[in-house]
């Protein structure tokens, strides 16, 4: 992976982990961050800000700036430019113990002294201030930082067309495996992408011993999923007969073309036999699974990443189950699973 994609990712992580979701008005206003928020910021700042380090940011924009055009050079220059100002701003830190200190040695002093690392002198230096007088001196550096590594990200986003999704692309599927390495047995390999499942391939028996122990109540849901992908996947939609396999209030019927395109998108889908239900059987969940090519038994318990579920909901008087929403974000009790098939 080169430089550049490296930094890409990285912003991307930085970005996850310290832009707020909430108050919009106020969500990404440094002035309304906690003291314990900057921190977390800094930190996750210094590769950035280290000449020594892989990543500094001075390297990151000479690197771009070797397959940018004339255009692109401007901007970089522009960049660097700022990144030296910063680095020699002219905020000064007179310490109690009578030392003054530029800006950026101030913050050095926090990350390699209290934060990171327990340098003596820089602990000291940290450690004669207080919360009060640290919160700006991170405020004031983070706000103009933070700038110019959005800016750096979006010009090569923009000139190199970086797609970090396609770095995962045909690799195998990540998986967490919830007991010890040697008695972990990964033995599917009809599915490739699925081998690093603690689990076996299927014969046909196998499956339809599997399919044939499922409650009607189970078995009447899947055949509703499959019926319900399987339609959404055909070249010219029957809108009728989707509808018939909703809830009236499902969200899914606003956006029946795009739901097409997407499950048309997906290779070799595949459905769990195991069906999953609230506590007070309100309703049940069905996950989907794509490139799987041949079924397989999941023996023990794991949690599965990127798990995409159908909700179906429970209708009181029929006690029938019809299809709901998607769910993406489901509980990992929800995405643990052992003796499931696909």
């Amino acid at each position: 992976m080169d430089l550049l994609h490296k930094y890409i990712l990285l912003v991307d992580e930085y970005k996850l982990l310290t832009e707020r979701n909430l108050i919009p008005a106020r969500k990404n206003n440094l002035k309304y961050f906690t003291y314990q928020e900057l921190v977390l910021k800094i930190i996750l700042l210094r590769k950035f800000m280290m000449k020594d380090e892989e990543m500094y940011i001075i390297k990151v924009l000479n690197e771009f700036e070797i397959i940018s055009t004339n255009q692109e050079h401007k901007k970089i220059s522009d960049l660097k430019s700022d990144i030296k100002d910063l680095f020699n701003l002219e905020i000064s830190y007179s310490l109690p113990n009578s030392k003054i200190q530029h800006l950026y040695h101030a913050i050095t002093d926090l990350l390699y002294g209290l934060y990171l690392h327990s340098d003596t002198e820089k602990l000291e230096n940290s450690m004669i201030s207080n919360i009060r007088l640290r919160e700006p001196l991170l405020l004031n550096f983070i706000q103009e930082f933070d700038p110019i590594i959005y800016k750096t990200y979006d010009l090569i986003i923009t000139y190199t067309k970086i797609n970090t999704s396609s770095i995962n692309k045909n690799k195998k599927q990540a998986i967490i495996h919830y007991s010890s390495k040697d008695k972990v047995s990964r033995k599917v390999k009809n599915s490739p992408h699925w081998s690093n499942i603690d689990g076996h391939d299927l014969s046909e028996i196998e499956h339809k011993h599997f399919f044939d122990n499922l409650s009607n109540r189970d078995k009447k849901i899947l055949d509703t999923a499959n019926e319900f992908i399987s339609a959404l996947q055909e070249d010219q939609i029957d809108s009728n007969k989707i509808i018939k396999l909703l809830t009236s209030q499902s969200p899914i019927i606003q956006n029946l073309d795009k739901n097409s395109e997407l499950f048309k998108s997906l290779k070799n889908v595949g459905i769990s036999t195991k069906v999953r239900y609230s506590t007070n059987l309100k309703y049940a969940y069905v996950y989907f699974f794509e490139n799987v090519e041949h079924p397989f038994s999941l023996d023990n318990p794991q949690l599965i990443q990127n798990v995409n579920c159908i909700r179906f909901k429970r209708h009181f008087i029929t006690n029938s189950f019809k299809i709901k929403n998607f769910v993406n974000g489901l509980p990992p009790y929800y995405m643990s699973t052992i003796k499931n098939v696909m």
